[in-house]
């Protein structure tokens, strides 16, 4: 058995980044992993042929006959990991050489600690670049959560038996929020942790959302809101805690712009 699975689900991605993507996991220092790649654009037969011209006996590849969408293809790939621990990485960034070494190693010291992520070099937008942190223990993540995400989702790296074991995968009834759901849904059973380290380049997108899509997160992230109030993590998410959700709003809106 693989120490560590990597879940890769890929959609419509460019063959250049994609190469990137691939690459930056390949050429890790860390070498005990298998790599699964879900191609969830079923149309796109293209990148079929460039993952099948990478050879490597640790790519494990599959492909939907329908797109299952982001939280999904995680699941769809969890169901079939076998490693210790899980990590994900997104199509189109980029994991620095030693991320998976520093990873698993730190999740072998913290072994109260089920699901971490690192810092990360923010890239391809010259107005939003450079490093960005997150909060290092267990408390300031948890105190953290309502106001921000803390933990960098693409990044993470979580004991896959504790997300078997709970019963606990990423929830397709949220698009935006879907990493903050994991999170919450996480919290009764373990704790959190974040490296110091830039392990992870994440590329910005210049795209901007349009009116209909801020209205689907606004909508998604209340509805978000009203979870955490109903967990006893918030108070009235509506009234008097207006400028907390506005705050959650305007980061999630910057976030998904890639800002």
């Amino acid at each position: 058995m693989k120490k560590l699975s990597v879940l890769l689900p890929i959609y419509r991605t460019p063959e250049p980044v994609l190469r990137e993507t691939i690459e930056s996991l390949l050429t890790q220092s860390f070498a005990d992993f298998e790599l699964l790649i879900l191609n969830d654009s079923p149309e796109d037969v293209r990148l079929d042929a460039i993952v099948a011209g990478y050879g490597d006996p640790r790519i494990r590849f599959f492909r939907n006959e329908r797109s299952l969408g982001i939280a999904e293809g995680h699941n769809f790939l969890l169901d079939r990991a076998e490693g210790e621990y899980i990590a994900l990485q997104d199509h189109d960034d980029i994991s620095l050489p030693g991320r998976f070494a520093a990873q698993v190693a730190f999740m072998d010291d913290h072994p109260e600690i089920g699901l971490s992520s690192c810092a990360c070099e923010r890239f391809g937008d010259p107005r939003k670049a450079g490093r960005v942190t997150y909060p290092l223990t267990d408390r300031d993540i948890r105190e953290q959560f309502i106001y921000s995400i803390p933990i960098l989702h693409p990044a993470l790296i979580a004991r896959r038996r504790l997300l078997v074991e709970h019963g606990i995968r990423w929830d397709p009834a949220y698009i935006s929020c879907n990493d903050a759901k994991l999170y919450l849904d996480l919290m009764p059973h373990t704790r959190f942790g974040n490296l110091p380290d830039v392990l992870y380049r994440y590329r910005l997108s210049t795209t901007q959302t349009s009116t209909s899509r801020r209205t689907e997160i606004a909508a998604e992230i209340r509805r978000f809101n009203d979870l955490l109030h109903e967990r006893g993590l918030m108070r009235d998410p509506r009234h008097p805690n207006r400028g907390r959700w506005k705050m959650r709003l305007k980061r999630f809106l910057r976030r998904l712009r890639g800002g």
